[in-house]
This record gives structure tokens, sequence and C-alpha cells, in this order.
């Protein structure tokens, strides 16, 4: 089964500080699980914790939290992930995170390395039911 976060409709939760690194809070991302491509097949929505830890942070704005994600992307070098962003793993940089929330505050963040985990079970929300879009 492959998986990944979709941006919109997560809930940012936190954006804390442990030394240069910034972790980013999602209380509950939305995952997409397709045994297809996630996003673009049929397949299942969850909700899950997830959290970005984002090495040599710099951050844009400050926002009030929690809220919820309106759009977003994930810049991992020169990959650009809009709104979908993969579920788990450790990436290279440079790193973008930018994210605009349904307060219409938005929050930049860059930085050089990000590992992305998703924390506990999954919750099951909804039959995901999506046409493939181009290749």
């Amino acid at each position: 089964m492959n998986e990944a976060i979709e941006l919109h409709d997560s809930e940012l939760a936190t954006v804390t500080f442990a030394g240069a690194s910034a972790v980013v809070s999602f209380r509950p991302a939305y995952l997409h699980r397709s045994a297809g491509r996630p996003a673009c097949d049929a397949g299942s929505g969850w909700l899950q914790p997830a959290t970005l830890v984002i090495s040599a942070a710099s951050v844009s704005a400050r926002i009030q939290l929690p809220a919820t994600v309106s759009a977003g992307s994930l810049r991992l070098g020169a990959e650009l992930h809009e709104n979908i962003i993969p579920a788990g793993g450790t990436f290279a940089g440079p790193i973008e995170l930018s994210l605009l929330l349904t307060t219409s505050e938005s929050l930049i963040i860059r930085g050089d390395h990000v590992t992305i985990s998703l924390e506990g079970d999954p919750t099951y929300l909804e039959d995901v039911n999506q046409s493939p879009g181009p290749a």
C-alpha cells in the first residue's frame, strides 16, 4: 500500500524549535492510501499524527495555531510537491515548506534537511474515489 500526506485538510497543531531545527506537528495529518498513486488513484483517507523536522531552519512568520491547512507545498531539493508530500523519510535540501492556512495566514520554513514521520495508529476516515491524473 502506498501512502502520502495531503497538506490540504491537515491540522497544523504546533511549530516548535529544538536547537536549529523546526518541528512541525500535524495533529492530525490527512493521509491518502492507495494501491496505485496516492491522491491520484482510488484508495482511502485516514487521519494520523505526523511530524516534519526541518534542520537549519528559518521561519518567515508567526501564526496563530492550531489551524487547518488550505494549501501547501514542500520543495525537496529540485522537486516541488504541491499539496501531496511523502508520508515518511529523510530528504536533503534545500527544503522549503510553504503553507497557506484557512485563516489566510501563511508560513514558510526553509532548511537543509527534512525528516517526515507518522506517529501512532491511523484512523480510517473515508473511501477516496479519484480518477487517474496525468503521469
